[in-house]
């Protein structure tokens, strides 16, 4: 069985020990089982370093609930890019999203009711970014020219946002794949030693990002 849900931990241990199971986009802590994961910390890392290049220094990071795994790796990679080039991690700048355009739309709204609102966004999936984008318009800011927005996944929608919007694409093809040797190795009676296989993944850069306004440097 390949799980590709956020499933209770007791319920994948159950599974476990009755057939053999490969968690795809998902894994357990300490535990000896398959998955196969996104390079979670890498990617989230890859796009604030641009952002920061770009001259951004108050970057939101809007994530989802932080019991799933890929969520709490993305921060780890947002602290990283920070804390390599010296800037304060502030938890003023995090906000919760989910999974929908609303929660985007919710949580920039929050975003931009702080005195010191952020030159840049990462939204945590292309679905809360395209939320993010209606809330910065809605305040008659302009993207990027006040506000730039990077999303997560590049699902087919992220190249006709207005603008294109600039995101992480994920192999979701090889990370299926990757899934399905591995089960069919455990299938086969091989019992290979359980592993966390991570998909290696690329900033697609669009129109949603540009170099922060001197006035607006922080």
């Amino acid at each position: 069985m390949i799980l590709a849900e956020d499933i209770e931990e007791d319920t994948i241990k159950m599974l476990n020990n009755l057939l053999p199971v490969v968690l795809l986009d998902y894994y357990i802590k300490g535990k000896e089982i398959d998955s196969v994961m996104a390079d979670n910390i890498d990617d989230v890392y890859r796009a604030v370093k641009y952002l920061i290049e770009l001259g951004h220094r108050e970057i939101g990071f809007i994530h989802g609930p932080f019991v799933a795994p890929s969520f709490r790796e993305r921060l780890d990679g947002y602290k990283k890019a920070l804390s390599e080039y010296g800037i304060e991690f502030k938890k003023s700048l995090l906000r919760e999203g989910g999974a929908y355009i609303g929660d985007g739309y919710k949580a920039m709204q929050k975003l931009l009711e702080t005195r010191s609102f952020p030159t840049a966004v990462f939204a945590s999936n292309d679905t809360m970014a395209l939320g993010v984008m209606r809330a910065i318009k809605k305040k008659r800011l302009k993207i990027p020219e006040d506000i730039s927005v990077v999303g997560f996944d590049d699902v087919e929608f992220s190249a006709h946002t207005d603008p294109p919007l600039t995101t992480i694409r994920v192999d979701r093809k090889s990370m299926a794949e990757e899934a399905v040797k591995r089960l069919m190795k455990k299938m086969e009676g091989e019992n290979p030693e359980p592993k966390r296989i991570i998909i290696p993944v690329e900033l697609i850069v669009r129109e949603s990002c540009r170099e922060v306004k001197r006035e607006t440097r922080r």
